[in-house]
């Protein structure tokens, strides 16, 4: 799911169980940020389908934690969380349930092809 390339790493969510782990404290996501340089390491979660689940205001794990903490806190140490449009559209969500720490892109599969190919980021998937 995560691959560093020249300090540039992105994380594709699809589903709610990747989500989970990428969002959660002991997760791929926070483990590439805090291992991987400050300087110019960059992480940037991009969620599609039921992988925007976690990016939804009021979402939380399992454990009945909210999500909206652990984004902050992974936020703070610089990952970026983008959500699709055409996910919101497909499924009838509102966009203003959309957490604050999170920002829309039209298109999640685009937005991931985009980094890869025009910024540098790769990405595995498991």
């Amino acid at each position: 799911v995560l691959a560093e390339v020249e300090g540039a790493v992105a994380a594709h969510a699809r589903s709610e169980l990747e989500a989970r782990s990428k969002a959660s404290e002991d997760g791929s996501v926070s483990g590439v940020s805090e291992d991987a340089p400050r300087d110019p390491c960059k992480v940037v979660v991009v969620g599609h389908s039921k992988g925007i689940d976690f990016m939804l205001e009021g979402a939380k794990d399992k454990n009945g934690n909210p999500f909206e903490a652990t984004m902050q806190t992974l936020k703070a140490r610089g990952v970026e969380f983008r959500a699709c449009a055409n996910t919101f559209k497909s499924r009838n969500l509102d966009p203003k349930t959309l957490s604050p720490e999170a920002t829309m892109v039209p298109s999640g599969v685009a937005e991931v092809a985009t980094l890869q190919l025009k910024q540098g980021f790769a990405y595995l998937k498991p």
